[in-house]
């Protein structure tokens, strides 16, 4: 018979047994998410793709608090949203809430199969360990630095599209800027030339001309085949001084 929806979206926990399979649906959800990100543009693809492998392995070790983690980091993209409101936020809000419900929903179902199973376990008098310890030391700590990533980092990072000598700055650099409440000039060349002297680190790096960053004639794989690795978390400051 074919399962009812309403008990694929909602199953049942009423067993250990049932609890554990359930729980591992976070597990495998988070591993393939967790490889399809490292395929995305760098840097953020190597963060996320990491913390969502890091979460799978804490979920499969049957860690409530990995599983709670996970729902953080899902929150990442529309905490950035709502934090850091550029001009047309409310236009990616709803694409934010969708994209953070369908990731957060299977770190949930682990969170409240493992909750049941360590209820079950404790009403039979079996002895358990708790994930209190590994999650302050380890599965929280990651989801609030992927947070701190989406609400301190990426609304700040631009790609720089020409040279700035004056800088020590090449095309194809990604920085990080200071943050700043001054408008930008409406005029785009001045606009750029402000946003290259906020830059105060390289994060990421790869070769580019103008032209291809423009027409966005680059992909992901050419930002790792064509990384500049020496450039990578380089203050600006000293390259400057070069």
């Amino acid at each position: 018979m074919p399962v009812p929806p309403s008990t694929w979206f909602w199953p049942d926990i009423s067993t250990t047994e049932q609890a554990q399979r359930v729980s591992r649906r976070g597990f495998y959800a988070f591993i393939v998410i967790g490889l399809v990100t490292l395929f995305g543009a760098p840097p953020q693809s190597l963060l996320l793709g990491a913390a969502f492998l890091l979460i799978a392995l804490g979920i499969r070790m049957g860690h409530a608090t990995a599983a709670a983690a996970g729902m953080l980091i899902a929150a990442g993209p529309l905490a950035m949203l709502f934090l850091n409101r550029g001009p047309h936020w409310l236009t990616f809000l709803f694409s934010g809430v969708i994209q953070c419900i369908l990731v957060a929903y299977f770190p949930f179902l682990s969170f409240r199969a493992i909750r049941r199973g360590e209820r079950l376990r404790d009403e039979a008098g079996e002895r358990r360990a708790t994930s209190i310890v590994p999650g302050l030391l380890l599965w929280i700590p990651v989801s609030l630095l992927v947070l701190a990533y989406f609400v301190f980092v990426a609304p700040n990072l631009y790609l720089i599209q020409e040279d700035a000598p004056a800088r020590g700055l090449l095309s194809g650099d990604l920085v990080l800027l200071t943050p700043s409440s001054e408008p930008l000039p409406k005029e785009e060349t001045a606009a750029r030339t402000v946003l290259a002297g906020r830059a105060r680190r390289i994060v990421w790096s790869f070769e580019a001309t103008s032209e291809d960053i423009k027409t966005a004639r680059f992909g992901t794989l050419d930002m790792y085949r064509r990384a500049r690795w020496p450039r990578i978390l380089a203050p600006v400051s000293e390259l400057q001084t070069r």
